[in-house]
């Protein structure tokens, strides 16, 4: 039985969201974001998820040569800086030198 914590899309899922010209990867990010901020969904989990989704996908597509072995390390690194709230990524880019030229549109 699929939890609320579990990402777990059908393809019949997928192919309505195609169907009614919503782009799946925007509510699929929508539908992480909001994962995230309610502690729901970790880099872990979600790593997990499209790491199952390429093993199981990749004997018929053929898109991947490989899965990077370290994914499941820095994803578990990710969600240790969230928990103790390390500084964002525009904040790394300044400190490493970074000038910041723009902020893009999330709202999908």
């Amino acid at each position: 039985m699929a939890t609320k914590t579990e990402l777990n899309f059908s393809l019949l899922s997928s192919l309505t969201f195609i169907i009614l010209a919503i782009p799946i990867h925007a509510f699929l990010i929508k539908v992480a974001k909001l994962a995230f901020k309610q502690n729901q969904l970790t880099s872990r989990k979600l790593g997990e998820f499209y790491i199952g989704e390429i093993n199981r996908l990749n004997s018929f597509l053929k898109g991947v040569i490989e899965i990077n072995p370290e994914a499941l390390r820095q994803a578990d690194k990710a969600d240790d800086e969230l928990s103790v709230g390390a500084p964002g990524i525009v904040v790394k880019l300044r400190e490493a030198g970074a000038i910041i030229l723009e902020k893009a549109s999330l709202s999908g």
